[in-house]
């Protein structure tokens, strides 16, 4: 990130700071929705379904990535 900031691209260190965002995000949602199925025992299917699309998500970023 510093290296990108030091050199003046800016686009670059925006789409680096919104991956991060969206990232934490995402964590975020699913450290709450793992918390209440722990703790209450309910939205397991809610639970599941959010995993999934994190999973598939992860795995389609890392394709795009290795393929540029």
């Amino acid at each position: 990130m510093s290296e990108v900031l030091h050199g003046f691209y800016y686009s670059a260190g925006a789409a680096i700071l919104l991956i991060i965002l969206v990232t934490v995000s995402l964590l975020d949602i699913f450290g709450s929705l793992l918390r209440k199925v722990v703790i209450d025992g309910e939205k397991q299917y809610q639970f599941a379904a959010y995993f999934l699309l994190l999973t598939l998500l992860v795995i389609g970023i890392e394709i795009v990535l290795a393929g540029g």
